[in-house]
């Protein structure tokens, strides 16, 4: 065994310190505790995505991965233990149209000077090819409430516009880029059925002879630039368009759309569009859904059934009021059933002795928006509860 002078250890050490940066300075340290690289959550009762129960379960946590899961699942050593006995673990939630910030430039165009019936696309709506998630905003506080939920993912949808782009998906966790969320950032085209604002199209029958004047341009560019490839010596090809490119795709079903569409007629409106340029295609927000469940069902389109449901104005329903119970949703029943034993009413306050017809469709709107998931699974059209969307 050879024996090292005090003085050669401690040079030994101050070269070792510079070689592997802990002679940095004070700033570039460490200035809390490295996470453990796994956790275990001992003995806990797992809920299944069944809904069926397993107790006495370790599930063994490594980075951002789940490495195993069971009532004999070993736990690895120098792992940071959790005790589970009086936690329960669900499967993670993913939210097929969550609230997440994003926000597009605004346009230059100087209005005064733009004719109304032949607006730029960035005013009229028309998008396609914008990507949602080039513009989402580090920082938001969106992902941290849908982490609270349980939430693990989130589909991004643009709003507010006829064709506002692309949706994205992120995943929920807490990052700072948000850049570093994005799982596919470019899941389908969305599309809305609310008329262009001041501009045209702005009314409903404007919007649908919009909608086919624009799947038809596509429908010729295409057919144009066929013809240039098959004789490039007699048909010129024409320009790239990119907004148009998107449009071309998504006829056929190459990419999906995802149509937002609230009332009866905007979601009628949407299934002419799909049925006349063969769309592969999703309702978004289906307020109105349980009314066309016929249309829907015959032509196996989901819907995305936003719980963002609008607050009524004159009528207060149960959960306005501090010293009233709320209905779960999963309890409310069609209006003109009657509710199962142990079920309680949507509304449990008493409306006036003589309410006024605005009132009454008021209250009947609100009962009707809940009760349409209930609707639409009793008919068998595929759904799913979603936090946002149909905007």
């Amino acid at each position: 065994m050879t024996l090292i002078p005090a003085r050669t250890q401690r040079a030994l050490l101050a070269a070792a310190a510079l070689a592997f940066g802990l002679a940095a300075p004070a700033a570039a340290q460490f200035t809390a505790i490295p996470a453990p690289a796994v956790y275990a959550i001992r003995n806990a009762t797992v809920v299944h995505a069944d809904g069926t129960r397993s107790t006495g379960v370790n599930v063994v946590v490594r980075g951002s991965f789940i490495e195993a899961i069971g009532a004999r699942a070993a736990i690895p050593v120098g792992a940071q233990i959790l005790e589970g006995d009086s936690l329960l673990v669900y499967p993670g939630i993913v939210d097929a149209s969550g609230l997440v910030k994003h926000t597009f430039p605004r346009d230059s165009v100087d209005r005064t000077r733009m004719r109304s019936w032949d607006p730029p696309r960035s005013v009229q709506g028309f998008m396609p090819a914008r990507r949602v998630s080039a513009y989402l905003q580090p920082g938001t506080t969106e992902l941290a409430d849908l982490r609270k939920k349980g939430v693990i993912a989130t589909a991004v949808m643009p709003a507010d516009m006829i064709m506002p782009g692309q949706a994205a998906l992120l995943m929920v966790r807490a990052e700072d880029d948000p850049q570093r969320l994005v799982l596919n950032p470019s899941i389908g085209a969305v599309m809305s059925m609310r008329p262009a604002r001041g501009v045209y199209p702005g009314t409903g029958m404007g919007l649908a002879a919009w909608y086919r004047q624009t799947f038809l341009d596509a429908q010729h560019l295409g057919v144009i630039a066929k013809n240039a490839a098959t004789d490039p010596r007699g048909v010129l090809p024409p320009a790239f368009d990119a907004d148009y490119a998107i449009v071309q795709q998504t006829m056929g079903g190459a990419i999906p759309v995802f149509f937002a569409a609230n009332t009866l007629e905007e979601i009628l409106g949407a299934i002419r569009i799909i049925d006349e340029f063969k769309l592969k295609a999703t309702i978004v927000g289906g307020q109105e859904a349980w009314r066309a469940t016929n249309e829907l069902k015959a032509r196996n389109i989901p819907v995305l059934v936003s719980l963002d449901v609008p607050k009524p104005r004159q009528y207060k329903p149960v959960g306005e009021k501090k010293d009233s119970v709320t209905a779960k949703p999963d309890s409310v029943k069609p209006a003109g059933d009657k509710p199962a034993s142990g079920d309680k009413p949507v509304n449990q306050d008493k409306l006036p002795e003589d309410p006024t017809p605005s009132v009454l469709r008021e209250k009947k709107a609100y009962d009707d928006a809940w009760a349409n998931p209930g609707r639409l699974a009793k008919a068998g059209v595929r759904f799913a509860l979603t936090s946002g969307g149909g905007k």
